[in-house]
């Protein structure tokens, strides 16, 4: 399947770059999809759909800073894993006219602004947190790394590292709490 990606990219030194974050990463966006779509194959066809987005524009994609391909690949896989969803709700419920579909076209905005805007509103309030607690914030919940992983990079034990983030949640929760934002509850 690695050999139809490469295909939609040009050079050589880009197909092994693609070849190694495809490996590298390749299970962690196949266990964010199917978190979403809750079945084996079409979480693969989710993944499938994402590798092959990221190689078709793979230029574009290296040139976001590495610190930053993993959680914007996540949201590509999740993006074309509710894709998928949707298709699938599309052809159980034939009976919706058009009119009904620019309805759901309308509030599918609407959803998508309020979300864009709850998620701008939370970023906000992570920028509240101490310093120390937003990087263990950032890399445990944006950068989905394990507790071990942050561990080793700031070189503190593994025990420290989950007390950190329960204090940084429970600190993120009061910080929305004093802003009136129901949050998870």
């Amino acid at each position: 399947m690695i050999g139809y990606y490469l295909s939609a990219i040009e050079t050589d030194e880009e197909r092994l770059e693609f070849a190694k974050f495809y490996m590298q990463h390749r299970n962690k966006l196949l266990y964010a999809a199917k978190a979403i779509v809750q079945n084996q194959a079409l979480a693969e066809d989710a993944l499938h759909d994402a590798f092959y987005a990221l190689a078709k524009y793979w230029a574009k994609f290296s040139a976001i800073p590495c610190n930053e391909r993993v959680p914007y690949s996540v949201r590509v896989v999740k993006n074309k894993a509710f894709d998928i969803l949707r298709a699938a709700k599309g052809q159980h419920d034939e009976a919706l006219t058009d009119e009904m579909l620019t309805d759901a076209s309308a509030l599918d905005i609407s959803v998508q602004i309020e979300s864009e805007d709850a998620y701008r509103t939370l970023l906000r309030c992570i920028a509240e947190l101490p310093p120390s607690y937003q990087a263990i914030f950032e890399m445990r919940f944006i950068h989905e790394m394990g507790n071990a992983e942050i561990a080793k990079a700031l070189n503190v034990s593994a025990s420290n590292v989950g007390v950190r983030i329960h204090r940084a949640r429970h600190m993120l929760q009061e910080i929305l709490d004093r802003e009136g934002i129901q949050y998870g509850k």
